[in-house]
């Protein structure tokens, strides 16, 4: 889903740039125009590409957030393993920031605990170079199959109403479960807990206690 999500913001984009290029066209053209009213066309020049890549950058950062947000209050998850993983392809964002799509499998189980297979493309953090064989949350909808995104673990935390499919889930002997910490940090991440920890420690580490410098 993270792959079609990028062709459509990308071609809006485009889409945009081009209207630009269109209205200033139009402008250059209509000479008389802008002399009469240069104040418009000024309001016009600098507000239109202003307010365009506003929208278009929330669009880009809130698109996937929103729709995993959404069913997974709907309680439309589902438990994965994940099998492999590879690298697909680098992309940007309107900011020329850079993320990457990995190519994911996953083996997940549907909450009638249906075993499936599938591979679906996931936007991770550009310094990501290795995806764990690991257990995680998707999204799944048995009507739109193709819609997949792996959760974050505080969504999942957050959200009540999902705390008994997750015990069904890790009630059932014949599911190997391995969690990992799954988060968001520009792009995704997901990496074991004793790392997170780790790491956490040693950012904590490096902040000075303010109450040393206090004599």
């Amino acid at each position: 889903m993270q792959l079609k999500i990028y062709q459509k913001t990308t071609r809006l984009l485009i889409g945009f740039i081009v209207s630009i290029a269109v209205v200033i066209g139009i402008l250059i053209a209509n000479n008389d125009f802008v002399e009469n009213y240069k104040s418009y066309v000024y309001a016009i020049v600098i507000l239109y590409p202003m307010i365009g890549l506003c929208v278009i950058k929330i669009i880009e950062n809130n698109w996937d957030k929103r729709k995993i947000q959404k069913m997974a209050l709907n309680g439309q998850i589902a438990l994965a393993n994940i099998t492999s993983a590879k690298p697909f392809m680098r992309i940007k964002d309107s900011s020329i920031r850079s993320y990457r799509l990995w190519e994911i499998s996953i083996t997940y189980y549907d909450q009638e605990m249906n075993k499936h297979e599938t591979t679906f493309y996931e936007k991770m953090n550009y310094e990501v170079t290795e995806i764990p064989k690991c257990t995680v949350y998707v999204t799944h909808n048995p009507k739109k199959p193709e819609e997949k995104f792996i959760i974050q673990n505080v969504i999942i935390s957050h959200i009540p109403s999902l705390m008994p499919i997750v015990t069904k889930y890790e009630n059932n002997k014949n599911i190997k479960i391995k969690y990992m910490d799954v988060f968001y940090n520009t792009g995704l991440v997901i990496r074991p807990f004793k790392e997170s920890i780790k790491i956490n420690k040693e950012i904590k580490d490096l902040v000075i206690d303010p109450q040393e410098n206090i004599e």
